[in-house]
Formats: C-alpha cells, structure tokens, sequence
C-alpha cells in the first residue's frame, strides 16, 4: 500500500505527543495531520482546557491513509489481530518518534492508537485512564477520537473530563498512582481485627461480589481510599473459604455493622448490595447510608453514562452510571474493571477491593461537587430517599393473577390466527408479518407499493412507521391485519408470558438514574424475573396486576401535572385560568383548535388534543405530530398553528428557554435539580430542553409525596410508580384514612414565576390495577 505520507507535526520537544489513527482525506490533501472536522474538533477541545494545538506534536499511528478510511486495511486478518507489516513497521516508528520527543504525556485517540501504545482494546473502557509505556518511557492518556464524537457528540462531556486530565498530567513526567493497601486472602482473625476498626471509622464505602444465583461471595469494606479489606465466602470453585464457625462469627460482625446506623457507609448502585444483604440467609438490613456514587453522580451530570457496550446486567440496573465511569472522571486509578472476569481468586477480591476503595475515593470528590454546584440539599431531599423506598418495591413485587393472564394470552393468540388466516388469503400466500425481509418484498413488490427509508438514511425499512404512513395513503385491510397482528403479537410476547418469580409475584428494578430529567425507569428485576412495570399498556395487560387478599391498590395521579407547569412557566393565563376553573382542559383545548362548543368536542378530538398540548409544549414538529397522532402531516401542521395562535405565551417561553441556554448549558427546575446540556446546538436540544423543567418538576412532586408518605407511614406498601402516578395497597377497611394521608402529602407548593402551584391529585381505587374507581378529590 503506497501514498501520500502524512508526517508528524509539532515541536520536536513537545510537552504533549497527541496521537490519532489514520490521516483522512483533507489530511492526505493538505499533507498535515488533523485538518478536517476531526483537526477542528480537536484544536476546539485543547483550547476549552487552555492548551495550544502548536505546542503540541501531532500525528498518527499510520502516516498513510488507508483505501476507503478503513485502518482494517493495515490487518492480515478480518478480526484485526494480526497486523500487516506496514502496521508493525508504522508502529515501530510511531515509538521511535515519541522516544525522540520525550514527552511528558502522550493522549492517544481511538482504539487503534490505544492498541499501538498500550496492547488494550476498548477505548470506551480505557478513556480517561494514566497508564505508562516503559517502551517510549511516558504517561499514556488514552480517550475517544475526535471522528467518534461527530457521530456520537453525548461523549463530549466524557472527553472534556480527559482534556482536562491531560492538561494536568503534561505538567510533569512523573506516573503516581494511589498507593493502595488491600489486604486479601486474610485470615479469621485479621478479618475480626479488621472489622472491629470497620465499625469504628467515621466513614466506610462497602461492596458485594455475587455469583449467578446471588449467593455473596465476597465483601469489602474500604475505611479510606487507600485501606481496603476483601473478605471472600467462597473460591473460584465454589468451595467455602471459612470453616462453618468462623463464616458464621464473620458475618454476626458483618450484619453488626451494617445495621449500625451510626457507622456511615457509601456505595455504588446501593440498591443492588443492599438487596443482596436482605437476601442473605442472615436478612441484613442495612442502615446508615451516608451516599450512593451513582445516584448522587446522577444529580449531577444525569446525561453522562457508559456506553451500552460496558454494562452488565448489575451496572444496566444502576443506568449506565457505572463505577468505571464514575473512577474515570473522579481518581487516577486505571480501568480494572476486567479483572472480574478471572478465574484467579486473588486477582477477583483485588477486583472487589478496588470496587470498594474507589467508590470511597469518588464519594468524597462527589459530595465536594454537589456542594460547589448547589445539589447537595436537593439530591438529600427528593433523591436519597428513593434508595429504601423503591428497593422496598423491587423486593415486595405485584401479585399476578395467573387466570386472567393465561385466559388473556389464549384470547390473543385466538384472535392473532383469526386475523392472519384473513391477511394470507388477502394477499394469496402466508405472510410472517415480523420478518422485515418478507414485509419488504409484500410491500414493495407485490403491492407495488412506494419504497419507504428509514429516516435519516438509504436503508429499505418496513418498520411500523412505514406502514403507518403507507396506511394513511393508501387505506386497506391488509395493513389493518398487519399492524393488528404485529401489535398481539407483542402483547402476548412482552407483557402476558409468565415473567414472575416462583411466589407469583412480578417485580422489576427502578432505577433512579434512567433517565436526564429525573424521570425514574424501570427493567427486569436483580434475580432476573419481571419486566419494565413502567409501560404496562392499560386493559388486560393491568387487569391481571392484583393486590393481596384483603387488600386494595390506591392510586395517585398528578392531575395533567406537566401542562400545568408549562402554563405557569409561561405564564399563558388563559391557560392558568382555564386550570383553575377545573374543567376538562383536553375539551376545552379541543373546542378553541376545532372552533367548536365544548358540548359538541368528541372523544378522537378530545384525544388529539392532548397530543397537540404535549407536541406543542415540548417543539414536536408537523412530521413527528402526524406519526405520533396518527394523521396527515398537513393536518398536523394546521392543528399545531392553531395552538400556538391560541396560547402565543408557549413558543415566547420556548425561546425564553433557548436565550437560557445560549447564556449558561445549565437549567434549574423550581425545586432545584440542575442539568447541564452537552448536546449538540439545535432543534433536538431544544426540545430536551423544553421538557427538562415540566417532566422534572412533576417527577420530583411525585417522589417527595412518596417520600414524605414513606416518613410517616413506614409500613405503607408501595406497588408501582408510572412517572406521574404511584400505587400502594392497604387493607380495605383503611381505605380513607390512607386516602386522606396521600392528599395531604401531595400539598407540594412550587413557586413559579412568582406564583404558587399546587398540583391537584386524582384518587382511584380497585382490586386490580386496570378497573379502578375515580374518587372526588377535595
């Protein structure tokens, strides 16, 4: 492979050696590394830090570019193991040349030139990590390349983090890690030695290690970033690491501690450890957490999170906000995370000590940071708090009455052959209406219908937005058999197979940090049972949600919660007035668009207006509109027109919102949580941004009347939690006291523009989460 070498470029004796993959082609053009969209990015991010690109020497691991951009070019193999000698000669002098340099610090971007350097894959792993080539004999920083955040700007807030670190870094040649003392492997009585200074520190940062049935096999208790002890049950085998005596003195002391609620503790994703503590045979309940290093990471930064490609089934429950992350961003500690992996024992309790001390070394950086950034009252008052309700939740579950499940999934099944016997003699043949390839050639083949895209590319989709928008335009049963059967078919697959635990009960796990405007999400459970309880389609799939023998579901429902607080954000006091006189808002909504009486507003104009309220207030434009409400894009258009002349205040509050942005990244809700903006500038960050303070004020009304509901009525049984509405279960003869209590959490003044709102709670009541009863609410 021959062409235009592209040299490294700098001064000879640069402090900083930057080091990319390839040269591209503006590079090859211009013969200078980093000119193109990459080169401006990256000169953009050493100048945020205060560095100067011309201070820096630049190049790449290949000086030539590869055919097509492809550095798979410079492998002998498909899986890019063994490489060509043109890669191991580029190498060789890509060492020679930092060697020459002698640098303090080299920042290598991508893969490629983390591999080069270092011999590591997984760059989304290693970023932000200060490793040391005794080869070339220096610091090596490796982070994403420029290139990956074009595609993927949600890292940029990730890489500024290693920008900064590099700048700190170049200032000297020296490599100090934390110097660390774990002690692994102990013996009976060091482990009580141990234990006794555990429960007499002023802080302790704990950590499980758990096998595939969720057996403990393994704790560390860390009393400082540097003091660590991993205290192993079991070996790689599974064999007991302790004599029956000794295991069951260790964890008498264990449970003392943990229990102990003046012994202060912190810990990653406290809801996973603090589950498996109650699982445990010695049903430990652990008291006196001081910090979860997820959660509280979350108050922070809620948009920063790992990359899919990182999490495992404990760090997808904690939201991407993992430990690696989390250790990247708040100590110097390189990636260790692999070393769970091993079938070496020691190797695996380092890995749990490790677990243990960073998670007490981010915990204070942590706590430091929400004070400076004003979150530590808010995170303590609507986040905290959360850890013991919802882990409560996940552990007690959703009693499933298994006859309406299985009658239900029978009637769907019935009804789904039915409809697919129609749709094969419709169009003459059998049709699997899930396999996108036969949709395709049904569709724009045999139909001859027009070949539809997926958005944004030149990929042939048949996709339920296809088919929608091929519905509208050309009308006929055949889409009406298939999406109906494409709809009972994920029914009867996602929501009515058995996904309950051997009690019959359906759990799931709530995770806090799911989502960037405080909104909780939902997944299956830590034992691997249940489901997303969060998006339960109203009907069957609710019917067969009961609560326990004698006993009633209560829910509480933030009444057209976030219309509400856009009304006061942009103080549309037509649409104040309107909440105030308590009418139907969706009706009346309906009346002033349609020119008609409310009498006269039907139920499909009813309930596309409250579309149109929620498409209009969060910038949702006429093509998303229409897919979403099911309709002509000219009608949605016209509709949303309509609104925007009938209530002019929304869009002057929307561009009050993107005049907020251009001053500071940086929102605030009424109630305090805070988020910054790291996102690209344009349309999609606006609408993020319209819905930030709406969505988060009501999910933070919500979680505080949980909250103080949890306070003064520590046995109440919370059941589930839907964004804006929760369920508990009482006894029915306690109905109207617990209804009386959960109105009077629910008086949560905001304060907004100068205005006091109060969001108004609907009460319902029934034996099973679909048919429950409205109650007046006074």
């Amino acid at each position: 492979m021959r062409g235009t070498v592209v040299p490294f470029i700098g001064p000879s004796k640069a402090k900083i050696f930057i080091v990319g993959e390839a040269p591209g082609g503006q590079e090859e053009i211009e013969g200078k590394p980093f000119v193109g969209g990459s080169g401006r990015l990256l000169n953009r991010l050493l100048m945020e830090v205060g560095l100067v690109r011309e201070e820096c020497m630049i190049g790449n691991v290949m000086r030539m570019r590869p055919p097509g951009n492809n550095f798979a070019h410079f492998y002998a193999d498909k899986q890019m193991r063994i490489p060509t000698q043109q890669l191991v000669e580029g190498v060789k002098y890509l060492k020679e040349s930092i060697r020459e340099c002698n640098p303090n610090i080299v920042l290598a971007l991508g893969n490629e030139a983390l591999y080069a350097l270092m011999g590591h894959r997984g760059i989304t792993n290693w970023r932000g990590s200060i490793l040391f080539n005794k080869t070339v004999g220096c610091k090596v920083l490796p982070t994403l390349h420029p290139a990956s955040l074009l595609r993927a700007w949600d890292n940029l807030p990730l890489v500024m983090f290693d920008f900064r670190r590099l700048k700190e870094e170049s200032a000297t040649p020296d490599y100090e890690l934390p110097k660390r003392e774990f002690i692994l492997q102990p013996t009976y009585e060091k482990v009580m030695q141990v234990l006794d200074t555990v429960g007499n520190a002023g802080m302790v940062a704990f950590d499980v290690e758990t096998d595939m049935v969720n057996h403990i096999t393994a704790i560390a208790f860390a009393t400082s970033p540097f003091h660590v002890i991993s205290i192993p049950f079991t070996i790689h085998s599974g064999a007991p690491y302790w004599k029956f005596e000794e295991e069951s003195e260790i964890w008498a002391r264990i449970k003392y501690i943990l229990e102990d609620e003046k012994v202060r503790k912190v810990a990653q994703n406290a809801q996973f450890d603090i589950i498996m503590h109650r699982v445990n045979p010695r049903r430990i309940h652990v008291k006196g957490l001081e910090l979860d290093t997820m959660c509280a990471f979350h108050t922070l930064y809620p948009e920063m999170a790992a990359s899919r490609s990182q999490l495992t089934e404990k760090t997808r429950i904690g939201g991407g906000k993992t430990l690696g992350l989390i250790s990247g961003v708040y100590t110097k500690q390189p990636y260790y995370k692999h070393w769970a992996h091993t079938s070496d024992d020691k190797q695996f309790w380092k890995y749990n000590a490790m677990d243990a001390a960073v998670t007490y070394e981010s915990a204070i950086a942590i706590k430091k940071e929400m004070k400076e950034f004003g979150v530590t009252k808010f995170y303590y008052k609507y986040v905290h708090p959360l850890i013991d309700i919802l882990l409560e939740m996940q552990l007690r579950g959703v009693r499933i009455d298994q006859e309406v499940r299985v009658k239900a999934s029978e009637d769907y099944a019935r009804e789904t052959e039915e409809l697919q016997g129609k749709l094969d003699k419709a169009v003459g043949r059998p049709v699997n209406v899930m396999s996108p390839l036969q949709m395709k050639q049904l569709l724009y083949t045999d139909l001859n219908l027009p070949v539809k895209y997926k958005r944004g590319t030149t990929n042939v989709t048949a996709d339920e937005e296809a088919l929608k928008d091929l519905a509208k335009k050309y009308p006929s049963p055949v889409f009406d058999f298939i999406l109906k059967i494409r709809h009972n078919r994920k029914i009867m697959g996602t929501y009515l197979v058995d996904k309950g635990g051997m009690d019959g009960r359906m759990r799931c796990s709530y995770v806090i940090g799911g989502t960037e405007t405080g909104r909780l999400s939902s997944r299956k459970s830590v034992f691997g049972t249940g489901t997303n309880l969060q998006n339960i389609p109203t009907g069957v799939c609710r019917k067969m949600f009961v609560s326990d023998e004698d006993k009633v579901f209560i829910q509480a429902d933030l009444s057209q919660a976030e219309a509400r607080v856009v009304a006061y954000l942009s103080e549309e006091e037509r649409l104040i007035d309107l909440f105030k006189q308590g009418g139907d808002v969706h009706t009346q909504n309906a009346a002033w668009v349609y020119g008609k009486e409310c009498e006269e507003v039907t139920p499909d104009e009813r309930a596309l207006a409250k579309r149109l309220v929620h498409a209009s207030h969060y910038g949702i434009g006429g093509r998303a509109f229409a897919y979403y409400a099911n309709i002509q894009q000219r009608e949605a258009q016209i509709l949303l027109s309509k609104y925007f002349d009938t209530f002019p205040n929304i869009r002057a509050w929307q561009l009050r919102v993107q005049s907020e942005l251009s001053r500071s990244r940086t929102m605030t809700t009424p109630l305090g949580r805070k988020r910054t903006f790291f996102g690209r500038w344009g349309e999609q960050l606006f609408r993020e941004a319209y819905a930030f303070v709406p969505q988060s004020t009501v999910t933070d009304t919500l979680n505080l009347a949980m909250i103080k509901l949890y306070n003064t009525h520590p046995d109440v049984e919370f059941m589930l939690q839907v964004h804006d509405a929760f369920v508990l279960q009482c006894d029915k003869d306690e109905v109207e006291d617990w209804i009386s209590d959960v109105k009077h959490v629910f008086d949560i003044p905001i304060l907004i523009n100068g205005r006091e709102l109060v969001i108004p709670v609907d009460i319902k009541v029934g034996v099973n989460w679909d048919e429950m009863k409205k109650l007046g609410v006074e």
